[in-house]
């Protein structure tokens, strides 16, 4: 088995059975929500670029030099909203991959076409 597709696995399993809400989700305390505060029975958290005092006050948890920052090119991640770049691809914050490179999904390629985990020219792409 590719280890790639379980340490996948592994972050889904993590992500899915959290028992704490992200931003926009239901709580009726700031406990419930995963990262920032509970305001009207909704969990908030500040966006990348705003200003923090703290990490939890983060999306993406993170507050450096008072902003909350998304991860650079290069960085390790196991989401797309992580990167700055938008795009988490084995666990490295990338640009989007072209033509004829590795893929999970479609939203990891530049043409919107990953197809047998390789990203296709979009008029060539299977359906």
């Amino acid at each position: 088995m590719d280890p790639r597709f379980l340490i996948l696995f592994l972050a889904l399993h993590f992500r899915l059975t959290e028992s704490c809400a992200g931003q926009g989700g239901s709580c009726n305390t700031g406990s419930d929500c995963c990262r920032g505060w509970c305001t009207n029975k909704h969990c908030n958290c500040l966006n990348t670029g705003d200003q923090c005092q703290k990490d939890d006050n983060c999306c993406l948890g993170e507050c450096k030099y008072s902003r909350c920052y998304c991860k650079e090119y290069g960085s390790g991640c196991l989401f797309n909203k992580e990167c700055c770049t938008g795009y988490c691809v084995d666990f490295t914050c990338k640009r989007c991959r072209h033509n004829w490179e590795e893929c999970f999904f479609n939203s990891d390629c530049c043409s919107d076409e990953c197809w047998f985990f390789v990203c296709w020219p979009r008029a060539y792409a299977l359906k």
